[in-house]
């Protein structure tokens, strides 16, 4: 990464704003107090662990789920399970509609891909052929012109160009 150099009078704004927060007493005490604890990652274990009576259940819930599913068969299953434990009825139906509106999405795209990338390879084919012939067009000119130029000044042509 490129970085340009301040310009001095920016440099200097910035000086005096720190120094003015340093006069202030706006910085002092930056650095006591406790230390906050290192935000904790997602896990399909605190995920279970989060499954409680009361439970706001949202789309974005079940694709966790979903997720969690796939590196590890069975975890939705688990899920859903301990959600009608708690009395949600209508989870697996919630679960199964929104992975299939998920995949009919993801398929629709991968689809969509494959079309363009079809169609890539075969412009790609089809601009090959006559570029080619161009080239070997231009090739020819270039080699008509020479002759031209060397029977202009007087060369005498090898007999590969005659």
């Amino acid at each position: 990464m490129y970085k340009r150099p301040v310009p001095d009078e920016v440099f200097q704004e910035i000086c005096r704003g720190m120094q003015e927060a340093e006069q202030s007493g706006e910085l002092s005490g930056l650095f006591k107090g406790e230390c906050r604890e290192p935000r904790e990652l997602p896990s399909a274990s605190k995920l279970l662990h989060s499954i409680r009576p009361g439970i706001k259940l949202y789309k974005s819930f079940f694709l966790k789920i979903f997720g969690y599913d796939i590196t590890t068969p069975g975890f939705a299953e688990d899920a859903i399970s301990r959600l009608e434990i708690l009395g949600s009825t209508k989870a697996r139906g919630h679960y199964t509609r929104i992975v299939g509106e998920w995949k009919n999405q993801n398929e629709k795209m991968l689809h969509e891909v494959a079309a363009w990338y079809k169609k890539q390879c075969l412009t790609k084919e089809r601009g090959d052929i006559p570029r080619q012939q161009q080239e070997a067009k231009q090739r020819k000119n270039r080699e008509h012109q020479w002759k031209e130029m060397s029977k202009i000044l007087g060369f005498q042509l090898t007999r590969k160009e005659k």
